[in-house]
């Protein structure tokens, strides 16, 4: 399935569950000044990597390794996570 036939709802959830998934691993390159960004719109997903430091390039690839390792592992936890906050903030939602 393409980000582009999902919903935002679900694009929605797929950037909080990866956010959720790579947590770790970003707190440890926030530490050696290097920064991931990744923004999921209507069509596509933006990723965006910035700092100053020469290990930029493995920083990229151990990135998308691990996003694009996500079908494999087991994020279930995440997922229930997630799904129970988005449940709730659209519950206290107000029109």
């Amino acid at each position: 399935m393409y980000i582009s036939e999902c919903d935002p709802v679900m694009g929605l959830m797929w950037k909080e569950i990866a956010d959720q998934h790579l947590k770790e691993y970003t707190y440890l390159a926030e530490s050696a000044t290097l920064k991931f960004d990744l923004d999921v719109g209507l069509n596509d997903v933006n990723f965006t990597w910035s700092g100053f430091n020469d290990s930029m390039p493995n920083f990229i690839k151990e990135t998308l390794t691990k996003v694009g390792s996500m079908a494999n592992d087991d994020i279930e936890d995440i997922f229930n996570q997630v799904k129970e906050t988005q449940l709730v903030d659209l519950k206290n939602f107000y029109f």
